[in-house]
């Protein structure tokens, strides 16, 4: 199948399939979970710090929350769990434990339901509760959309977007084509891991729209309606009506489509160096553009290559004499120092500053010159300056007068 637009009805469908085994509990929408051997401690100690271990790593979450979490999701498989270590310091972390803390029930869609078979309530929510739900309505699906796509790309292992990376490698032509084969595969590791990554958080994301939106209902519901049972239909009716708007309106307005990733490729690209892509033959003699300046003096016979000028060099280079002279001196004091050599260097690096603003300053200078000398040549310029001379003179002679 070609990539084209689906029509939305069963591209949302998969939202049930995706979630089927999560549900809401009538009852434990307003109750507390299910008592577990270890509730009366828990309930004694609700607040205190509950210690959990991840290789060298500590982290502390508060009992109540632990406890919870175990009751509503015994086989671990919300998202939160990968990031209950940030706890301390993630504040939506904190959101999403206090909005479980408050709904005791595990984020889903309602299922098994159809909403023509609801009984209308006789209240409504407010529009500022509706607009809220209504939001975080729309960043569920798109976050289900994404995570759906990028989940069947994972899965045929294939790259949706190429990982770029800037390290400058010297003479990268020459190397050898092992070490490119090398850069691909990592390249698409680091993609594909960046996108399960990427699957993951927004699952954690797509629980905590959900949570907003059964807080912000409930938080009517519970002020209007004391039965459990009503509580639980209405909260139904009013969830699966502001789902439904939404649902359609995503439809309109977001470019909804279905991918065959078996038809695709990854996006990941292999970097080699142009001859290996046209199959030609490796460079024998590359230039250097560091190599130039001796190269250049080596080919017009300013420097001549020996070893005794190779050798003179390198001891100019590593032992100035200045050098020399500061490491007797600190030979026979007995302490190890390089005071001199940085000033020397210093002093080196302000010399070369003053020169270059000498240079600059002697260039803008003959600048100048030059365009005074090509003005003062110009006649209709020299009778304009006279002119002018004149005027300020005689504006000079009134401004006395005017004065005196």
């Amino acid at each position: 199948m070609s990539t084209n637009e689906r029509n939305g009805q069963d591209l949302l469908d998969d939202d049930d399939e995706f979630m089927k085994s999560i549900h809401i509990p009538g009852d434990e929408i307003v109750q507390s979970p299910p008592s577990s051997p270890h509730a009366s401690s828990s309930q004694n100690h609700s607040n205190s710090p509950f210690l959990m271990e991840e290789g060298d790593q500590v982290f502390k979450v508060p009992s109540k929350y632990m406890k919870l979490l175990h009751d509503l999701d015994q086989n671990k498989e919300l998202g939160i769990w990968k990031y209950l270590k940030y706890y301390e310091t993630d504040k939506l972390v904190q959101e999403y434990l206090n909005l479980l803390a408050s709904v005791k029930v595990r984020p889903g869609i309602v299922d098994n339901t159809k909403l023509c078979d609801l009984p209308v309530p006789d209240y409504d929510l407010t529009i500022n509760s509706q607009t809220e739900c209504l939001n975080n309505f729309f960043h569920y699906f798109q976050c289900r959309y994404f995570a759906r796509n990028i989940k069947q790309a994972t899965e045929k292992d294939i790259c949706v977007a190429n990982p770029l990376y800037r390290l400058m490698i010297p003479q990268f032509q020459t190397l050898p084509l092992g070490a490119h084969k090398e850069f691909f595969q990592i390249k698409q590791q680091f993609g594909v891991a960046l996108q399960v990554s990427a699957i993951l958080a927004t699952v954690f994301n797509i629980e905590l729209f959900l949570l907003r939106i059964f807080n912000e209902i409930l938080t009517t519901v519970k002020q209007k309606t004391f039965s459990v049972s009503q509580r639980d239909l209405d909260f139904k009716y009013f969830f699966l009506t502001l789902y439904t708007s939404a649902r359609v309106e995503f439809h309109k307005l977001y470019p909804v489509k279905e991918i065959d990733w078996s038809k695709r490729v990854t996006k990941a690209r292999e970097s080699v160096p142009k001859w290996r892509k046209e199959s030609t033959e490796p460079p024998k003699s590359t230039q250097n553009r560091y190599a130039q300046a001796l190269i250049k003096r080596v080919t017009e016979g300013k420097q001549i290559i020996s070893a005794a000028a190779a050798l003179r060099d390198f001891s100019d280079l590593t032992t100035p004499s200045s050098v020399t002279e500061n490491n007797q001196i600190v030979a026979h004091s007995g302490v190890q120092h390089n005071n001199t050599t940085n000033s020397n260097s210093n002093s080196n690096l302000v010399r070369r500053n003053i020169s270059r603003k000498e240079n600059v300053k002697n260039l803008t200078k003959n600048k100048k010159d030059r365009m005074l000398n090509k003005r003062n040549e110009n006649p209709a310029f020299l009778r304009n300056r006279h002119v002018l001379t004149e005027n300020q003179n005689s504006s000079f002679i009134n401004s006395s007068n005017m004065i005196k």
